[in-house]
C-alpha cells in the first residue's frame, strides 16, 4: 500500500515537473516572439485613375509597396486593406492579384502588391472621398498601417 502511495507521489511529482518546464518553455518562446525586432512598413500607397475597359465597366488599381527594413527575413504576414465609406460606412472587398502570395520578406527587400477595384459607370462617383486603408500583419500584430482618402 505504501509502495502504491510512493508511486502515485512520485508519478505526480515528474508531472508537475514536466508541466512545469514545459510551460517555462513556452514563456521563454513568447519573450522571444515579443523580443524579436519586426520594422516592416508601407512604404507607399498609389491610387490610380479609373480606366473604361469597354462599355460602362471601369478599373482602377490600388498599389501598396511593403518594404522589411528589419535585420532579418519574415514571413508569415498579411496584407489586409479596405475601403470605408464619406457618408456611410463602405466595406468594399478588393481583389488582390499580384503576387498572389506575400511569401518571405527578406531583409532590405520590398514587394509591390497591386490590388484593383471594377466598378460601372454608376458606381464610381460613390467612392469620392472614401478612404483607403492598408495594413500589414505578423499574427495578430500590426506592424504598420496606411489611410488614404480617394
Amino acid at each position: 500500500m505504501k509502495r502504491a502511495s510512493l508511486a502515485i507521489i512520485l508519478i505526480s511529482f515528474v508531472a508537475v515537473v514536466f508541466a512545469a518546464g514545459f510551460i517555462n518553455i513556452q514563456i521563454q518562446m513568447n519573450r522571444l516572439l515579443e523580443e524579436k525586432e519586426y520594422n516592416l512598413t508601407i512604404k507607399n500607397v498609389a491610387i490610380g485613375s479609373w480606366e473604361n475597359l469597354g462599355g460602362l465597366n471601369y478599373v482602377r488599381f490600388f498599389n501598396v509597396t511593403i518594404q522589411n527594413d528589419g535585420p532579418g527575413n519574415v514571413g508569415g504576414v498579411t496584407l489586409a486593406f479596405k475601403i470605408t465609406g464619406n457618408q456611410t460606412n463602405i466595406q468594399y472587398e478588393l481583389m488582390w492579384i499580384e503576387p498572389d502570395q506575400m511569401g518571405v520578406l527578406h531583409a532590405g527587400e520590398s514587394k509591390l502588391i497591386r490590388i484593383y477595384q471594377s466598378e460601372s459607370l454608376d458606381n464610381i462617383g460613390k467612392f469620392s472621398g472614401c478612404t483607403f486603408v492598408a495594413t500589414i500583419m505578423l499574427d495578430n500584430l500590426i506592424l504598420d498601417e496606411k489611410t488614404l482618402v480617394m
